[in-house]
């Protein structure tokens, strides 16, 4: 497994995701900005989850995937 220096764990990488998106949309007059950032963030993760390169795939889709449970548990 490679180790990266800049390696953020599942949770810091969904509220990462999950404060960009807010951030992004927050101009936009919406009713629950909240759900709707932690929605578009979980389709985000689930794109980066099909683009995940075959050679180490089984390691990323797990990370993805506690990226999405951290983002669930936002809501």
């Amino acid at each position: 497994m490679i180790k990266m220096s800049n390696y953020m764990t599942p949770k810091e990488k969904a509220v990462e995701i999950y404060e960009r998106y807010y951030y992004s949309i927050s101009d936009i007059p919406e009713y629950n900005l909240h759900e709707r950032a932690i929605d578009c963030s979980l389709i985000c993760v689930d794109m980066v989850k099909g683009l995940s390169n075959p050679c180490c795939q089984s390691d990323n889709l797990k990370y993805w995937g506690e990226v999405m449970e951290e983002l669930n548990n936002l809501k």
